[in-house]
């Protein structure tokens, strides 16, 4: 018996906004943005006013959903992509203090220091060689006494190569399970498989599992003030520390 083909994104997502917007509708990544969110609004609760920067901004998905927001008196988004950027000029249009800049967030150098930085899917997207770098660059944009949110995809525990396209293909089967269980439109999951085989052949998607994330965000200095995991809540993987976390983290002084 012949083995059924995924359905056929229409494109790629990585260089397609709209298309990105799809991949970002399923449960996981909404219930990402939205323990960002509720985050950033934690932070800025300690805050007169804040200026924030957004690496690897994508749409500004998170921005845009803090919005309306007074004591955010600066916004300087990143991202390599320009359609990402276009998408995200569209909707911030008429906001207020508002910078976007084309480019790599792993070496940028922006003349603005933040009170929050976010870092949602940024991590992932960057190849394992350079995540350290990118950690740093963060740090080196943080204000004193500032704080970043990251929003990341962990996937299972593995040990090398091939276990991490073993565990690749178990998180994006449970998503695409979840997906089909909802009844979404084949675009999405056509979409998730996208993802998967971008994952599994490490080609723009860089995930890694829990132990590897907090071993680089120690590595680099940064102190772990809360974390949540949002995603799977009807479910469990094998590995309990698998799914999406939403994480708050600080420098000590002697980092920055």
């Amino acid at each position: 018996m012949m083995k059924e083909r995924p359905p056929r994104a229409p494109t790629v997502y990585s260089k397609n906004a709209r298309l990105f917007q799809k991949v970002e509708s399923v449960p996981g990544e909404q219930a990402l943005y939205e323990k960002a969110k509720e985050e950033i609004r934690t932070e800025l609760a300690r805050l007169r006013t804040a200026t924030i920067i957004d690496l690897c901004c994508g749409t500004c998905e998170i921005f845009s959903r803090l919005l309306p927001e007074p004591k955010v008196s600066r916004f300087v988004g990143i991202d390599i992509e320009q359609s990402y950027l276009d998408f995200a000029k569209e909707r911030l249009k008429g906001v207020g203090d508002v910078r976007l800049v084309l480019g790599d967030a792993v070496d940028c150098h922006l003349a603005t220091a933040a009170d929050i930085v976010i870092a949602s899917s940024a991590y992932h997207h960057i190849e394992d060689e350079r995540k350290f770098r990118f950690l740093r660059t963060i740090i080196k944009h943080m204000k004193c006494d500032g704080r970043v949110v990251f929003a990341e995809n962990i996937l299972p525990a593995y040990a090398d190569e091939t276990g991490h396209a073993d565990a690749a293909r178990l998180f994006y089967g449970k998503r695409i399970e979840e997906a089909r269980a909802l009844g979404m439109d084949e675009d999405v999951i056509g979409l998730l498989h996208q993802v998967m085989d971008f994952e599994v052949g490490r080609e723009y998607e860089w995930k890694v599992d829990y132990t590897r994330f907090m071993a680089d965000l120690g590595r680099a200095g940064f102190v772990v003030l809360r974390q949540t995991k949002v995603w799977p809540t009807t479910f469990q993987f094998e590995d309990p520390q698998a799914g999406d976390y939403v994480v708050v983290a600080e420098v000590p002084g002697e980092y920055l």
